[in-house]
């Protein structure tokens, strides 16, 4: 009986919430040991897990049951998954599998990269404007590819950045959470266009209900950086409901007027990123990235950079972080479908009851009757269910052990129905050794498999990167281009109306012809040469979705095959627990004759 009102226990600090959750010791989808629950949100809970197939932690995201069983939210969770999935890029987090499990619960599973969010570091205020810039550059870098692969992520926001300490002390950002991200190539789910995303970074379109588009994404990114370079938001509001409204309607506070420290060319870049409008914004996050290069290069000498800014109050700092999940569904209700489920899922081996020596000849092997474990022969206790590699070897000491006794109990003249199944669970281990071996060898190719497809995403990804930031540039030096080439056009077309004589005029205009002339040359050759970029970026792109389905059909084999190796291994263990049952009762009925 927990106490009134208690969240943790007073002995060792866990949540209740957390040690009463059914899915932690559970196996997920059959291959996922969960070990205990990371956090849980609105729409999801994150577990901490173990691959058995390949013995490897995992992060991983379980929909609440009711929303897995809405078609909406469980194509929407599962879009995440195969969004993220086409990134591999360093600064967002890995998703390495995601699907449904036979009791209808859709999940995903990340990489698990223990770390701290922005968000904490910013609640102890204002961050150094290096580091800042670092972090933004970072997080760009990861938009410019995510964006590339044409994903949006829409609810940018400090707690959706994992910040990883390096041995060089600066901290390796990972994105987090595109739990609502938008492929640009497919329809959008979100619901009867309510509006997702959280309220304090929110771009204006974006609350409007206007187009979305990858500068929405960088608006967010500037309120993070404003936010990390200040220790508050670009708004001050009183309630909540105004905060949407400011995005929309009103400029925000410059960046200079919270803290004057900050550098003028620092604050141009931050309220550039939160222009209302998107075309006012960076092109593009390559664009991006490059004005931060310049900010850092042009400010590298300037100590500013690396001053840690006095801590603001922490009302002021975090004061508008809540998510706008899904309008009507209460983000602290408590879901009771994991417990509908919990019959279905495999549970941790419970640890063996201490046996209680025989008091009659029945009662030799000790072994509980009516239940499903294997309580111990002659006071032994039954191997527990441990890493499938691990059980040959502990069911053959068992078998030592058992045998041992039972010379005792016979006298070392065994039956031969004892015999024979002593036989018996030695050839089934003898079978689990061979089931054990081809499992490691279809885990070291999964792992091979993984790894070739993780280099070929980061391969590609950095061809893709290096051709879109040509693009990016070869595209602004076509826009100039251009523009010039209409501001000669017009200056040729007043000459023309005003038709003033004499040779300077005509000088004039022949002045302009060679330069329209030689501008449209160059014109031709950038459009050209976007032209090519843009082709071979294509080329990347169509090869890339290529190998990574041959790749897949590859693991998709391997898996199977390594599904099949522990459903064997489970099944011979399974076999071996009955033996025990069956030499219980022949051991007790052999003693009774005797």
């Amino acid at each position: 009986m927990l106490p009134p009102g208690a969240l943790r226990c007073e002995r060792d600090g866990w949540l209740y919430s957390d040690v009463l959750d059914p899915f932690v010791g559970a196996t997920l989808a059959g291959r996922y040991r969960v070990i205990a629950r990371l956090g849980r949100g609105g729409m999801s809970s994150v577990y901490l897990a173990r691959h058995l197939m390949i013995d490897r932690l995992a992060a991983v995201k379980v929909l609440r049951a009711d929303l897995s069983r809405d078609p909406v939210h469980r194509d929407r969770f599962l879009r995440e998954a195969r969004a993220v999935n086409r990134i591999q890029h360093e600064n967002v987090i890995d998703i390495t599998d995601y699907g449904e499990t036979s009791e209808g619960l859709v999940y995903l599973v990340m990489e698990y990269v223990p770390g701290e969010s922005l968000l904490a570091a910013i609640a102890r205020g204002p961050l150094a404007l290096r580091r800042s810039l670092d972090i933004a550059r970072q997080i760009a870098s990861g938009l410019a590819r995510a964006h590339q692969m044409e994903v949006i992520h829409r609810d940018l926001k400090p707690d959706n950045v994992l910040l990883i300490p390096r041995d060089d002390r600066r901290d390796q950002v990972k994105l987090l959470d595109f739990g609502i991200a938008k492929l640009l190539d497919q329809p959008s789910l979100t619901l009867s266009n309510k509006v997702f995303g959280t309220p304090g970074y929110i771009a204006p379109e974006y609350a409007t209900g206007g187009a979305i588009t990858p500068r929405t994404d960088l608006y967010s990114l500037g309120v993070v950086l404003y936010e990390m370079v200040t220790g508050a938001l670009p708004f001050e509001v009183e309630h909540l409901g105004e905060l949407m409204l400011k995005h929309v309607m009103e400029a925000p506070i410059p960046p200079r007027a919270r803290l004057p420290s900050i550098p003028e060319p620092i604050e141009r870049f931050v309220l550039r990123c939160l222009e209302k409008l998107p075309e006012r914004r960076f092109q593009n996050a390559f664009e991006l990235i490059e004005q931060i290069d310049v900010l850092r290069r042009d400010l590298s000498g300037d100590p500013v950079l690396d001053a840690l800014p006095p801590p603001r109050e922490p009302a002021a700092v975090m004061g508008w972080t809540p998510t706008i999940d899904v309008p009507g569904l209460d983000a602290n209700a408590v879901d009771e479908g994991p417990t509908r489920v919990r019959s279905s899922l495999v549970p941790m081996p419970m640890a063996p009851t201490i046996p209680v020596r025989a008091s009659s000849p029945n009662d030799l092997l000790n072994i509980p009757r009516g239940g499903t474990g294997v309580g111990g022969v002659l006071d032994i206790p039954a191997p527990e269910r441990v890493d499938p590699v691990e059980r040959p070897r502990t069911w053959r000491h068992f078998i030592d052990s058992v045998t041992s006794r039972l010379a005792a109990v016979f006298w070392g003249d065994h039956p031969a129905e004892v015999k024979a199944r002593l036989g018996a669970m030695h050839s089934r281990v003898a079978a689990m050794d061979v089931a054990v071996t081809q499992l490691e060898i279809d885990r070291v190719r999964a792992l091979g498999v993984e790894a070739r497809a993780r280099e070929l995403r980061i391969d590609h990804g950095n061809a893709i990167d290096a051709l879109a930031a040509a693009l990016t540039q070869q595209g602004r030096e076509r826009d100039d281009s251009a523009s010039r080439r209409a501001e000669l056009l017009r200056r040729r077309e007043q000459l023309r109306r005003e038709s003033v004589p004499g040779a300077a005029a005509m000088g004039a205009s022949d002045a302009i012809l060679w330069e329209l002339a030689a501008c449209e040359e160059t014109l031709r050759e950038q459009v050209a040469a976007c032209e090519g970029l843009e082709s071979q970026l294509h080329d990347i792109e169509s090869q890339l979705t290529q190998e990574e389905r041959t790749l897949a059909v590859e693991l998709d084999a391997l898996i199977r095959q390594l599904s099949e190796a522990l459903e064997s291994i489970d099944s011979l263990d399974s076999a071996l627990r009955a033996d025990v049952l069956d030499l219980d009762a022949m051991v007790g009925a052999k003693a009774v004759d005797r």
